[in-house]
């Protein structure tokens, strides 16, 4: 079958970051950030050659590879590892009432994420799971810590992010960006930027997405990355961890 390049991934996600409507997931309809958070720039560059370009976590900048010295920006907006792409289902992936509450789970026996310097445990995802349920589908990160509510100070940024690919053209993703101020949420559709749909929380060690089957146009097969990236900027050295999982091939739904 025809493979989706990463590219493609790290577009929809690039749109969810660029999307003007981040929300308080518990707020109703207000518009406002969790936590009342503000972006701040920073230049997004996706690892390995190449001159596509992609926005940072912001939506600013550029990305041409990488920052010079072969490391990773980990604020740019996350693609998926060397060698990993969606497959393409072709056609869009028909409503399937039946998959409304099936799931998906992807467990890493140990922490395995592409990192520099320190980084904490909540930034290692342990376990990423869908689970159907029944009008609403939930996105689980399990991490290999306690996620903060908000970063500890103005030099700590942390991205999460989901993509789906129902087949071509048919491509959706879920992303929130956690500061000092808090957490923005943000999703893609279709390489549209609305609204995020539904609810996030975190839970301990967990950060749960939970949205209306409609906003995915209904319960149907599909194949999916989930991503984390932690960033702290300390005395001049740039500490960071990026994780992705699954690590190579695109997740399926169900599996």
């Amino acid at each position: 079958m025809k493979r989706i390049g990463a590219l493609l991934f790290t577009f929809a996600l690039v749109v969810a970051a660029c999307s003007s409507q981040p929300t308080n997931p518990g707020a109703e309809g207000d518009g406002s950030r969790l936590g009342g958070s503000k972006s701040s720039g920073k230049d997004g560059k996706k690892d390995g050659k190449g001159d596509n370009s992609s926005s940072g976590a912001n939506g600013q900048g550029q990305g041409n590879g990488s920052d010079g010295d072969g490391s990773r920006d980990p604020l740019a907006t996350p693609s998926p590892p060397p060698g990993g792409a969606f497959v393409s289902h072709g056609p869009p992936s028909p409503v399937d009432p039946s998959l409304a509450r099936k799931s998906a789970v992807v467990e890493e026996p140990q922490p395995d994420g592409e990192k520099e310097g320190l980084a904490p445990g909540y930034s290692e995802v342990m376990v990423a799971s869908i689970d159907g349920l029944g009008d609403d589908v939930r996105f689980t990160l399990k991490f290999n810590g306690q996620v903060p509510d908000k970063m500890e100070d103005d030099k700590t940024y942390m991205v999460i992010g989901w993509a789906m690919s129902m087949g071509d053209e048919e491509n959706y993703a879920f992303s929130a960006r956690g500061s000092q101020e808090g957490w923005e949420t943000f999703a893609a559709k279709r390489n549209e930027a609305p609204k995020f749909p539904g609810s996030f929380e975190i839970q301990g060690d967990s950060i749960v997405i939970q949205v209306p089957w409609t906003f995915l146009d209904g319960p149907r097969a599909f194949n999916w990355y989930a991503s984390s990236s932690w960033f702290k900027s300390l005395a001049g050295t740039t500490h960071y961890l990026f994780d992705s999982v699954p690590n190579e091939e695109a997740g399926s739904f169900p599996n």
